[in-house]
Order: structure tokens, then C-alpha cells, then sequence
């Protein structure tokens, strides 16, 4: 175990880890992140269960402890909830960064309108940038895991970046 531990402790393994997790999470996004989440699931249904059997195995009925309880249990659904559909998770993240794209381009839209109104002489390229993030926005907002995927592909990118600029300055 000492052994294993050491490891642990050695800069150049850790960034060997962060390369391969990088290549992992480059070449296969989605069920990268769908392993990830139904970890955090497990995690939260084991939580969660503890949780729940603590309250039953101690049985106080102060309200306090009844609360722990009804936490427990709503922890343990959304564990198994994030099990069962992972990627529910990962879009609905992706649906909110879409919807705020969506707004912000709304809102650019407006102001590159009220430019042209003013008579602003770069109004059109203002109106441009709007259209484009509002156009960004529905590609993710129609398409969620898109986005995931690309979030994904870069994150990798960047693992595999430092734990190669790791090894390299230590190699110095």
C-alpha cells in the first residue's frame, strides 16, 4: 500500500495521470461524462442512505433529526436519479449556459438596433455579433450535449497541455 501511496507523491505520475485522463475526456466526452456522473450519483445515493439509516437506527423524533432524515431520502433520489439518467445533468447544464447566450443575445440585439437608431457608423458589425449569439445560443439550446462534448474535448485538451508542460519543466 506504502508503495502505491508514494506514487501518489510523485509529480511526474500525477501528470502521466492528468495526460491519460486528458485523452480519456478528448476522445470520448459523453461517456467520459456519464461515468463521472453516475459517480457523483453513487456517491450521493451511498450519502444519502447513510444518511437515512442513521435516522432509523437512532429513532429521535425531534424535528432536527426528522429533517436529517427527509434530507437523506432526497439525497438518495437524486443519487439514483443522476444513475439512471446521467446525461439529464449534463444537458441541463448546457440548457441554462444556452438560455444565458439566448438572453445575451437578445439584449445585444436590442442595443445593436438602438446603435443603428443613433445612427452609430459600426451598428451593423454590433448587429452581426448579436445574430451570431443568438444563432450559438439555439445550436446549444437544440443541442445540449454539443456543447457538453465540446466542454469536454477542451477540458481534456487542457489536461493533456499541463501534464505535458509538467513533465517537461521537471525534466529540466
Amino acid at each position: 500500500m506504502k508503495k502505491y501511496v508514494s506514487k501518489l507523491d510523485n509529480p511526474v505520475f500525477i501528470s502521466g495521470l492528468m495526460i491519460v485522463l486528458g485523452l480519456i475526456l478528448f476522445i470520448w466526452p459523453r461517456p467520459a461524462a456519464t461515468a463521472i456522473v453516475r459517480l457523483i450519483g453513487v456517491t450521493l445515493l451511498l450519502s444519502g442512505a447513510s444518511t437515512a439509516w442513521t435516522y432509523y437506527e437512532d429513532r429521535n423524533s425531534s424535528a432536527a433529526s426528522l429533517f436529517q432524515f427527509v434530507v437523506g431520502i432526497l439525497v438518495l433520489i437524486t443519487g439514483l436519479w443522476l444513475i439512471i439518467r446521467p446525461y439529464a445533468l449534463t444537458n441541463f447544464v448546457s440548457t441554462i449556459i444556452g438560455l444565458v447566450l439566448l438572453l445575451n443575445g437578445i439584449v445585444n440585439l436590442m442595443q445593436a438596433l438602438e446603435q443603428r437608431r443613433i445612427q452609430v457608423t459600426r451598428w451593423p458589425v454590433s448587429l452581426l455579433l448579436a445574430v451570431l449569439t443568438i444563432f450559438f445560443s439555439l445550436i446549444v439550446l437544440g443541442k445540449p450535449a454539443f456543447l457538453t462534448s465540446i466542454l469536454l474535448r477542451l477540458g481534456g485538451a487542457m489536461l493533456v497541455y499541463s501534464g505535458l508542460s509538467n513533465i517537461w519543466i521537471l525534466r529540466q
